[in-house]
């Protein structure tokens, strides 16, 4: 027995750098250096406001920083809080 192919489309966020189509709050992007979706993460940091966020490739992150890394990522999260004035 063979069940059906699953189809899964995925459409643009229509994001904006400014405007209604914009994301208001702070954002952290992170993409490891060996990521498949190094592109997207990229393409997606090129449409948001430069002010409200911040861009992270990390060195030997592979594919997955939060598991080949998430000592670094966690160090990464914690400076972009107090980078907001959250402090220890």
């Amino acid at each position: 027995v063979s069940s059906p192919p699953i189809v899964i489309s995925r459409g643009d966020l229509g994001l904006e750098r400014s405007g209604a189509g914009s994301l208001s709050c702070p954002v952290l992007l992170v993409v490891g250096d060996n990521s498949p979706h190094e592109d997207a993460v990229v393409e997606c940091n090129t449409k948001l406001d430069p002010t409200q966020t911040s861009f992270l490739k990390m060195a030997d992150g592979g594919g997955q920083p939060q598991i080949a890394q998430p000592s670094r990522l966690t160090e990464a999260i914690k400076y972009f809080l107090q980078g907001m004035g959250y402090s220890e």
